[in-house]
């Protein structure tokens, strides 16, 4: 048998490197598939990724797209010569099954699934993108963009052999709209629980760095501002956390411009002290997770949010760190209330939130909530997200 896995992302993006990587692993390993093809669109180089290199059956054969979207007629423009150059791909391969990870990969999945019509469609990621775009107004909803991707999901829900969404409430979601229970699993966002755990020595090595002491109650924040996420509200929040929990300290990693962000603590009135904003590598980040005792997210809590699978959450509860989250985010709001790993909060019950957190802090001794291990074991491992993928793709 023959398979095509087909993504949006550059090979040698992160996010490629850890949530494919694996599955490409898991695949290299199967006895089911005598080739296996990955394809991407990819707009930086062509270049064998050198994480291929050790996947003896993996076929590496990426689309060529534009580097920059200009405007409407160019996006077109790369719709065109994405979709011909995978349509010849298909033609020359003859798949048995095509696995596209995400709508976008999806939206083309569709696409050649129904001029062909002869393999599997597997469809990983599955969410409403077009509402994220909506929601966060990059998009019109009367704008073409919006209708095109929102049109192009529902032929997806349609034309799917299997439908693997991010959340429980999506699922239940397109179950209602139609689709088969039995065509559909959830992978939320996984991580490899091994790179994110809590180091003791990190810990103790990095807070001495950072100039802090075993008193200092330090929260992280890693992320973006603005968007999808709360932009000034964010150092609103940061600012209540600052006022009520004694020995405050906020490591902000980001890829936003750190001055900015600096500039925007200090007008919140958070001492320059009290915080530390970087960009860093991701293999750093659990670095920074195991000198904090607490975790931020400042997710917009939207319609179409509730349907998301933040991969940060799982980093957080990898390290085993309590999480202080909006409600309605994902199915981690609910799992972290039912399973007592974090506090859910809005803005009319942010400072009693706030307050059952520090209450937590001084009373935990051991800097880790061993709840949100569970979460990142139970649902956000990297090995639970493969066994599902390999009960539908590998069996």
């Amino acid at each position: 048998m023959t398979i095509i896995y087909f993504s949006f992302w550059n090979a040698n993006d992160g996010l490629t490197v850890s949530t494919i990587k694996p599955y490409l692993e898991a695949l290299n390993k199967s006895t089911k598939y005598k080739r296996i093809i990955f394809v991407n669109v990819e707009r930086l180089n062509n270049k064998v990724p050198e994480y291929l290199l050790t996947l003896d059956k993996v076929e590496y054969t990426p689309v060529i797209s534009l580097p920059t979207d200009v405007n409407i007629f160019t996006k077109f423009f790369e719709l065109n010569k994405i979709k011909k150059q995978l349509f010849s791909i298909i033609k020359k391969t003859q798949p048995d099954v095509l696995f596209c990870k995400g709508v976008i990969a999806g939206s083309y999945g569709y696409m050649v699934k129904k001029r062909f019509k002869k393999f599997k469609l597997y469809i990983d990621s599955f969410e409403p993108h077009a509402e994220y775009m909506a929601e966060a107004k990059v998009w019109s909803r009367k704008g073409i963009k919006y209708l095109l991707q929102n049109y192009w999901e529902k032929q997806q829900l349609k034309y799917a052999d299997h439908i693997f969404p991010l959340t429980y409430k999506f699922q239940e979601l397109i179950i209602k709209k139609g689709v088969e229970k039995t065509n559909t699993s959830v992978i939320p966002c996984c991580v490899n629980l091994n790179q994110f755990s809590f180091n003791k020595q990190d810990r103790i090595d990095f807070r001495k760095k950072l100039n802090l002491n075993e008193i200092s109650k330090v929260g992280i924040y890693v992320g973006k501002f603005g968007d999808i996420y709360y932009g000034e509200e964010a150092f609103e929040i940061f600012k209540a956390i600052e006022q009520k929990i004694e020995h405050f300290f906020l490591i902000i990693l980001t890829p936003d411009n750190i001055k900015e962000v600096e500039q925007k603590l200090k007008k919140a009135g958070i001492p320059d002290a009290s915080f530390v904003v970087r960009f860093v590598p991701n293999p750093e980040v659990p670095l920074y997770l195991s000198a904090s005792d607490f975790a931020i997210s400042v997710i917009r809590p939207t319609y179409a949010r509730q349907f998301c699978s933040p991969v940060k959450h799982a980093e957080y509860f990898a390290n085993g760190l309590p999480l202080l989250l909006p409600e309605s985010v994902s199915d981690d709001s609910d799992i972290v209330e039912e399973l007592d790993a974090g506090f859910v909060f809005n803005f009319e019950n942010l400072d009693e939130k706030i307050k059952q957190l520090n209450q937590y802090l001084i009373t935990n001794t051991n800097n880790r909530n061993l709840n949100a291990y569970k979460i990142a074991s139970n649902y956000r491992n990297i090995n639970k997200g493969i066994e599902t993928f390999g009960k539908i793709v590998l069996e």
